[in-house]
């Protein structure tokens, strides 16, 4: 993928205070590219932004352009040549469900393959680190079956569910993404960074953040509205009520997606909470992914409707 020079500038606007994606995309639609953008005088911006401190910010970068360009030339160093592939929101490339959804990432750092144009055919598969057998062997299946049925699963590396969905869209020959919530090359937990390098051959590791910035607590939280805002559907495997699952279902639901809910079989294990939880409010109860692809066929038309 070329270097796209609105993708390069962004670096820059994106350490400017008070300048959101809303502003962002008003400067790129005004412009044309953020490039250009860059080197415009102050008295064009004056046109479209009336924040002060937003243009004292650009008129410093822009009277330190050695510095930006140095900034710059570093940034392609620790990126480019790592075969990271940086998706800028002004990106012909950017996924279009993601532009949809409360507050988008500015940024998605790639590496791997560019099969955002195939999530059509989607669906994401979360669960609780701490699985039951039942757990584990069902998401494993499930993930196998869509695959085989052209679906791309997407999920986050973690241990447990997470790692088994990615596994068995493997072994049914089909594309996974693992959303992270850290960078691209650091990857946690330690043990996955094998599947991982699988998953870059045959799929896409994605972040919002650049490959320098390690896991945290809210990393963690906050890549499940990428992972949800990706696909189609969400499908929750296992969870306590209290399980970082919870947060793949508010994103869920606020996103407007269509929840999925496995069936537990032992509905006195922690684990069987969230599920049933969704299952009475409304969530569609799944034995198999005929269950899923059904109720996908069924709805296809309020589904397309939707989107548009």
């Amino acid at each position: 993928m070329e270097i796209d020079g609105s993708d390069l500038y962004l670096f820059l606007f994106k350490g400017i205070q008070g300048l959101g994606i809303k502003k962002l995309q008003k400067i790129y639609n005004y412009f044309g590219n953020l490039e250009y953008a860059f080197n415009s005088s102050i008295e064009e911006y004056n046109k479209i932004i009336k924040d002060e401190k937003i243009l004292n910010q650009i008129r410093e970068k822009q009277n330190n352009k050695d510095v930006a360009k140095k900034e710059i030339d570093n940034y392609i160093k620790n990126i480019y040549y790592k075969d990271i592939k940086p998706i800028s929101f002004f990106n012909k490339n950017y996924p279009i469900p993601l532009k949809k959804i409360k507050n988008p990432p500015i940024y998605l750092y790639l590496k791997g393959n560019l099969i955002f144009n195939e999530l059509k055919k989607s669906i994401s598969i979360i669960g609780t680190c701490n699985p039951s057998f039942y757990g584990h062997t069902k998401t494993r299946s499930i993930a196998k079956s869509l695959a085989e049925m052209g679906y791309v699963i997407v999920s986050g590396l973690a241990r447990g569910i997470d790692i088994e969905a990615h596994l068995g869209a493997l072994e049914g020959g089909g594309k996974t993404i693992a959303v992270l919530g850290h960078g691209v090359e650091g990857i946690y937990p330690k043990e996955h960074s094998e599947l991982a390098q699988e998953i870059i051959r045959e799929g896409a590791l994605i972040s919002e953040y650049n490959n320098n910035e390690k896991m945290n607590k809210f990393g963690l939280i906050n890549r499940n509205r990428v992972i949800s805002g990706l696909t189609q559907a969400s499908l929750i495997i296992e969870g306590s009520l209290k399980s970082g699952t919870s947060h793949e279902v508010r994103f869920a639901k606020e996103q407007k997606k269509i929840i999925f809910a496995l069936k537990p079989i032992d509905y006195n294990r922690k684990v069987s909470e969230l599920p049933l939880k969704l299952i009475d409010e409304g969530a569609i109860e799944v034995e198999s992914p005929q269950d899923i692809i059904d109720y996908l066929n069924l709805h296809k038309d309020k589904i397309e409707k939707k989107k548009t």
